[in-house]
Protein backbone atom coordinates (compact mmCIF):
# COMPACT_ATOMS: atom_id res chain seq x y z
CA UNK A 1 0.00 0.00 0.00
CA UNK A 2 1.30 3.47 -0.84
CA UNK A 3 0.25 6.48 1.25
CA UNK A 4 1.01 10.03 0.13
CA UNK A 5 0.78 12.90 2.60
CA UNK A 6 -0.09 16.37 1.37
CA UNK A 7 -1.33 19.71 2.68
CA UNK A 8 -4.37 21.82 1.97
CA UNK A 9 -3.82 23.71 -1.27
CA UNK A 10 -4.03 27.03 0.60
CA UNK A 11 -0.59 26.35 2.12
CA UNK A 12 2.03 28.05 -0.05
CA UNK A 13 5.13 26.31 1.36
CA UNK A 14 4.36 22.75 2.29
CA UNK A 15 6.51 21.35 5.11
CA UNK A 16 7.68 17.78 4.60
CA UNK A 17 5.59 14.96 6.07
CA UNK A 18 8.06 13.48 8.55
CA UNK A 19 6.00 10.72 10.19
CA UNK A 20 3.20 8.47 9.02
CA UNK A 21 1.62 5.75 11.12
CA UNK A 22 -0.99 3.23 10.03
CA UNK A 23 -3.27 0.95 12.01
CA UNK A 24 -5.63 -1.69 10.65
CA UNK A 25 -8.73 -3.20 12.21
CA UNK A 26 -10.32 -6.44 11.11
CA UNK A 27 -13.20 -6.30 13.63
CA UNK A 28 -14.94 -2.99 12.80
CA UNK A 29 -12.63 -0.94 15.02
CA UNK A 30 -12.95 -2.97 18.23
CA UNK A 31 -9.18 -3.55 18.14
CA UNK A 32 -6.38 -2.00 16.09
CA UNK A 33 -3.05 -3.44 14.92
CA UNK A 34 -0.03 -1.25 14.17
CA UNK A 35 1.23 -1.61 10.60
CA UNK A 36 4.86 -0.73 9.86
CA UNK A 37 5.38 2.16 7.44
CA UNK A 38 8.50 3.11 5.52
CA UNK A 39 9.30 6.56 4.14
CA UNK A 40 10.15 6.59 0.44
CA UNK A 41 10.82 10.36 0.42
CA UNK A 42 8.75 13.17 -1.13
CA UNK A 43 5.93 12.62 1.43
CA UNK A 44 5.36 9.04 0.20
CA UNK A 45 5.20 6.10 2.61
CA UNK A 46 4.63 2.41 2.01
CA UNK A 47 3.03 -0.24 4.21
CA UNK A 48 2.24 -3.93 3.92
CA UNK A 49 -0.88 -5.17 5.68
CA UNK A 50 -1.02 -8.84 6.62
CA UNK A 51 -4.63 -10.01 6.76
CA UNK A 52 -5.88 -12.69 9.15
CA UNK A 53 -7.98 -15.56 7.85
CA UNK A 54 -11.38 -14.34 6.63
CA UNK A 55 -13.21 -16.35 9.31
CA UNK A 56 -11.32 -14.35 11.97
CA UNK A 57 -12.56 -10.99 10.63
CA UNK A 58 -15.83 -9.15 10.03
CA UNK A 59 -15.09 -9.29 6.30
CA UNK A 60 -13.71 -5.76 5.96
CA UNK A 61 -10.59 -3.80 6.86
CA UNK A 62 -10.75 -0.40 8.55
CA UNK A 63 -7.73 1.90 8.45
CA UNK A 64 -6.49 4.68 10.73
CA UNK A 65 -3.70 6.93 9.46
CA UNK A 66 -1.83 9.59 11.41
CA UNK A 67 0.62 12.00 9.80
CA UNK A 68 2.92 14.70 11.17
CA UNK A 69 4.85 17.33 9.23
CA UNK A 70 8.13 19.12 9.96
CA UNK A 71 6.22 22.02 11.57
CA UNK A 72 4.56 19.66 14.08
CA UNK A 73 1.09 19.80 12.51
CA UNK A 74 -0.78 16.49 12.70
CA UNK A 75 -3.83 14.88 11.20
CA UNK A 76 -5.57 11.59 11.92
CA UNK A 77 -8.12 9.97 9.65
CA UNK A 78 -10.11 6.78 10.14
CA UNK A 79 -11.69 5.00 7.20
CA UNK A 80 -14.26 2.44 8.30
CA UNK A 81 -14.64 -0.54 5.95
CA UNK A 82 -11.89 0.79 3.68
CA UNK A 83 -12.04 -2.44 1.68
CA UNK A 84 -13.58 -5.89 1.86
CA UNK A 85 -11.88 -9.25 2.17
CA UNK A 86 -12.68 -12.34 0.13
Amino acid sequence: MTITGYHNQSVSLEPEVTEMSLEASFDDGATWEQVATESMGDNVFTARITHPKLKDTTGAVSLRVRAEDADGSTIEQTIEHAYGLK
